[in-house]
Parts: C-alpha cells; structure tokens; sequence
C-alpha cells in the first residue's frame, strides 16, 4: 500500500468515460492506490483538503481554468486538452486513426469506403 490517493475529476456517464474509468480503477487496484469520483456537486476545497490526493485525472468536460487548489499536485488530463493549462493530456488522435482505417481499406483493394 502506497500513499498515492487519486482524484478522477470526470462525468462517468458516457461509455467510454466508464471503460476509461474502469482502466484507472484496475491500476489502482494492482497498486494499492485509493480512488476517488469526484461529483462536481461535492466540495472541491474541503475534499482536496481531508483527502489530499497526489494525482488527479481531470475529464473533458471540467471547466478552464482548473481550479487554484489543484496546483502543486499532479494533474493529467484523460480525453481533456490541458495545454493551455501547461499541463500533460491523453487522448485519441483521430487523424492518426482515420489514416490507419483508409490504408487497410486502401490495401485490401477498395476504392469507396467510410470509417466511422
């Protein structure tokens, strides 16, 4: 058991904020780490304060600028772009995806096609 907390800043309602979720759940898990949801409808100070979590994953739909109080801890952003925050994100490149579909498709010999 490690003492890192980690705080998922996120609205768990859409599938692949829950799959994403489960990932984060299952490396704490392995980890010793505990996890927390945060609900927007919860106190953000008080809870930095009493649960004083080292990491905090932050979603897409947290409003910019980012709270003060999570300075000087670790912030990531999951399908969130942090940059103008100077802060490190993961996300999907689709361009990256949209050109590996059209290869396969170009290689297996179509010439119409669609990815979705």
């Amino acid at each position: 058991m490690t003492d890192t907390r980690v705080l998922v800043m996120m609205d768990a309602v859409e599938g692949w904020a829950r799959r994403l979720l489960r990932g984060v759940n299952e490396i704490a898990l392995e980890r010793g780490w505990p996890l927390l949801l945060y609900s927007p409808r919860a106190d953000l100070s008080g809870l930095l304060r009493e649960w004083a979590p080292s990491a905090v994953i932050v979603g897409p739909r947290q409003p910019l600028p980012l709270p003060a109080e999570l300075s000087g801890r670790l912030v990531v952003g999951a399908n969130a772009d942090l940059s103008s925050e100077h802060l490190p994100w993961v996300g999907v490149d689709d361009r990256a995806v949209a050109e590996l579909a059209a290869d396969h498709l170009l290689s297996k010999g179509l010439q119409h096609f669609a990815s979705f």
